[in-house]
């Protein structure tokens, strides 16, 4: 998803290698969408680790006395055992004790050695004459041995989209409609943070820019069509064919979509901090809906 960075705050950025690299090198660059370098902010490398200790399972990694408290929840980590490499990502903390999203196929060795592997960084905030999108960061790293590399877009904005559906909402829905509280922050967060992209790449679809809309909270209906949608693939249907309901869940939200685009008003299309003329009419918006 793109970074969007609010053109008078600074920013923390990260970055959880896919690759298995755990970085003594490492630089992250912020480019113009000329390919000119912004900003080079400095990078923190992964440094801090913790041990296996008796008493862990394929879920529940049990770390020695004090070595929990150098992890966050989730961040990708990195273990090797009996030869096998795995990258779990930490779905919860409790004291020493690292919780995975998904078990391991095997309990690792006592005594394997568990490595962070998050960057992170800080983009400062770059005025309002950078205001624009397309713009990209860059992350180049290696551990002497191998090398990586990553990158995503950013756009520079007055105003960050800020999904109208949370975490905790996702959690609260599962929760009263279908009795499930078992599920980790880290799922809730990544169906919230999904739901939220896609409807910013349905308007991005249409012309539109989600931050270019000063009030997220009109388009809350859609958000949780969204959500319902990816909670559908998920396993999480009413009483019958799943693949039919999400089928129509993938209507309703292009529905839900075209109805309240339709109405849109407040949209700054010139992006110039101001709300006037024919911002202020939604009548000029179009959606389509193919089915």
């Amino acid at each position: 998803m793109t970074i969007e960075l609010r053109y008078d705050q600074a920013r923390a950025v990260y970055h959880d290698p896919k690759d298995g690299i755990v970085a003594t090198v490492a630089v992250a660059t912020l480019f113009s969408p000329t390919s000119s370098p912004v900003e080079v902010p400095i990078v923190t490398k992964p440094t801090a680790t913790g041990t296996i200790h008796s008493g862990s399972t394929t879920l529940h990694l049990r770390l020695q006395v004090g070595e929990g408290a150098s992890f966050v929840v989730g961040e990708r980590i990195k273990l090797t055992s009996d030869g096998v490499t795995y990258q779990p990502t930490i779905a919860r903390i409790d004291g020493d004790i690292l919780i995975a999203r998904a078990a391991l196929p095997q309990i690792p060795n006592t005594g394997t050695t568990v490595y962070k592997t998050r960057l992170t960084a800080t983009l400062s905030a770059p005025g309002v004459a950078q205001l624009g999108t397309d713009y990209r960061l860059e992350w180049v790293y290696n551990d002497a041995i191998s090398s990586g590399y990553h990158t995503e877009g950013v756009s520079i904005v007055r105003w960050p989209w800020v999904s109208p559906v949370s975490a905790d909402d996702v959690r609260v829905h599962l929760a009263e409609i279908y009795s499930d509280t078992s599920r980790t922050d880290v799922f809730c967060e990544t169906i919230a943070a999904r739901a939220s992209d896609k409807i910013a790449q349905a308007l991005l679809a249409s012309r539109r820019r989600a931050h270019l809309f000063p009030d997220p909270s009109r388009l809350e209906d859609s958000t949780w069509q969204a959500v319902r949608l990816l909670l559908a693939e998920q396993g999480y249907t009413p009483d019958g064919d799943a693949a039919q309901f999400a089928r129509e869940m993938r209507f309703s939200l292009g529905d839900a979509l075209a109805e309240v685009v339709k109405s849109l008003t407040g949209y700054d299309a010139n992006n110039d901090g101001n709300i006037d003329g024919d911002e202020n009419n939604g009548g000029f918006w179009s959606f389509r809906v193919r089915r």
